[in-house]
């Protein structure tokens, strides 16, 4: 409903004319307004004779015109709400002929500025125990009157303010000591009546939003995932973070529920890594880890980031065709792939990155029109990618003999003593780090700096490339290396709980979230850089 339209029904509630529409006397206020016409207390009698009402037959002030002349009381029994068609016998605001509930009559009126925060809002109240405060809307009302009960938790208006300024509800200022068992778990929960502890209520909210969103879904396959999905999140102890991202996790499963209908194929992984980007499957959180631990998500994070990878290189030679150097690119793209040794994929996708940017800025029409100078000018101004377009420059050079250069960086060796006070500042934050996933991310970059190998080759690691009698020896691409005996303590705590349970036989030393999935890069960086900015001030 746009705003003209609201602003003319109400105006019919309202008298056209301030003059009466019998005798045409002005009139500072009309006696009753009927059709958007106005009469005065005078003629109301005489257009409005007593009549009998032909429902209930008790008297009734219809106009003399009126067929079928009808009570006031008959007339709100059956009234109905304009908006949402609830029975309205009192009406919260008149809207020409209909009415409007209380809930709905906010949707008619004219937003105006609240008295204290000069917010406009449809919704304005007084409170009588601050009237200085004049109309306020719902937040200011809320904050000025409301506080959190400090017996039973829940946000109330106050009734009464202890002597050491404990806000209390109506119902606990009544018993301030009540207390109740929790319905569904038995904790004890304060405040009188039967109401559910937090954990309980946010899992009973939980179903409610499962129960409500499923008339949402089309697919049965789709509604059985959600339906198992909120219990696996309510009996796993993680139904407060189910709740914080429901409105995420209905939108990627409406999203499933629609690519199924359309396909009409059976729910596996391969459809759902067909319909999620790898960068989704991340944004999911929580329900990506259950669908890994349900079976409907067997690949790892190598193939997802694979398939991630096919993607954007994809997306990328799809955005560069029709132009004059899109050649150039595809030969260089098969000089990359008969490389020996393989280039990766992803190292593929960087490299062809760096060259489409440079041609891009470079504004030539063939690669070989690339000189010295647009080549300095593009590094000085993306120097990240100087490291990736070195491939292509020496592939340029090779090719049509030209003579480009990247300038060196001038890079000063780390000392011996700043490596032994880096490694000597991970190993102590690993003996004082609190939790596993942070000693896990501390001890992977440990390892990855005494060995000289990649953090993703350690991350890979599994507990069967580590000696678990003794912990000296550590198998690293497929040859067994003896440890410092100063990490043994440190080397001792990987064991995960599942193996040391005996659930699994040889999981991840470096188990992230996922279910086959190790810890990312990027979650040993979140527990690493904070630790050397803080004790390095690297």
């Amino acid at each position: 409903m746009t705003p003209l339209d609201i602003d003319e029904r109400v105006y019919l509630a309202r008298a056209r004319s301030a003059d009466c529409g019998n005798c045409g006397t002005k009139m500072e206020k009309a006696h009753r307004v009927h059709l958007g016409t106005g009469y005065c207390s005078i003629c109301y009698p005489r257009v409005f004779p007593a009549r009998t009402c032909h429902v209930c037959g008790k008297t009734a002030r219809a106009h003399r015109n009126d067929e079928r002349p009808t009570c006031g009381e008959c007339l709100r029994e059956d009234r109905n709400c304009l908006r949402c068609g609830k029975i309205t016998p009192k009406a919260s605001l008149r809207v020409g002929q209909r009415v409007a509930c209380a809930a709905c009559a906010r949707y008619y009126r004219t937003p105006e500025p609240c008295d204290v925060c000069a917010t406009p809002s449809t919704r304005l109240s007084r409170s009588s125990g601050h009237p200085q405060n004049g109309r306020m809307c719902d937040k200011c009302l809320r904050s000025t009157v409301g506080a959190t009960c400090s017996c039973c938790g829940k946000h109330r208006t106050v009734n009464l303010m202890t002597l050491d300024r404990r806000p209390l509800c109506t119902a606990c200022a009544a018993a301030p000591e009540a207390n109740h068992p929790c319905p569904d778990c038995g904790v004890t929960v304060g405040g009188a009546g039967v109401l559910p502890c937090m954990s309980c209520g946010i899992k009973r909210a939980n179903l409610s939003r499962l129960h409500g969103a499923q008339n949402l879904l089309a697919t049965q396959e789709v509604r059985d995932v959600y339906a198992n999905f909120t219990q696996w999140g309510n009996e796993s102890g993680r139904a407060s973070k189910l709740a914080a991202g429901a409105s995420r996790y209905l939108q990627f499963l409406a999203k499933m529920d629609v690519a199924l209908e359309q396909r009409a194929v059976p729910l596996d992984g391969a459809l759902i890594v067909q319909i999620f980007s790898t960068e989704e499957l991340r944004r999911m959180g929580l329900l990506s880890q259950y669908l890994a631990e349900a079976g409907l998500l067997n690949d790892d994070a190598a193939t997802r980031r694979r398939h991630s990878e096919e993607r954007l290189l994809s997306t990328k030679r799809d955005a560069i065709t029709g132009q004059p150097w899109a050649e150039d690119i595809d030969r260089f793209e098969r000089a990359l792939l008969a490389r020996e040794p393989i280039v990766s994929l992803r190292s593929r996708r960087g490299y062809v990155h760096a060259a489409v940017a440079l041609l891009t800025q470079a504004k030539v029409a063939r690669a070989t029109q690339v000189g010295q100078k647009a080549l300095d000018s593009f590094v000085a101004k993306k120097p990240g990618l100087k490291a990736s377009l070195s491939t292509f420059v020496s592939h340029l050079n090779g090719l049509h003999g030209l003579r480009l250069k990247l300038k060196p960086k001038s890079a000063t060796p780390v000392s011996l003593v700043r490596q032994a006070q880096y490694v000597r500042t991970i190993c102590d934050a690993i003996e004082s780090s609190p939790n596993r996933p942070a000693r896990l991310a501390l001890t992977a970059k440990l390892l990855s700096k005494l060995l000289n190998a990649p953090l993703d080759r350690i991350l890979q690691l599994r507990h069967s490339d580590l000696d678990l009698k003794d912990f000296r020896n550590l198998r690293l691409d497929g040859e067994w290396l003896e440890l410092p005996e100063v990490l043994l303590p440190i080397l001792a705590s990987l064991p995960s709980p599942q193996w040391r349970a005996g659930l699994d036989a040889d999981p991840l030393l470096f188990a992230g979230r996922m279910l086959m999935d190790s810890l990312s890069a990027s979650a040993v960086d979140h527990h690493v850089k904070p630790v050397l900015r803080a004790r390095l001030g690297a």
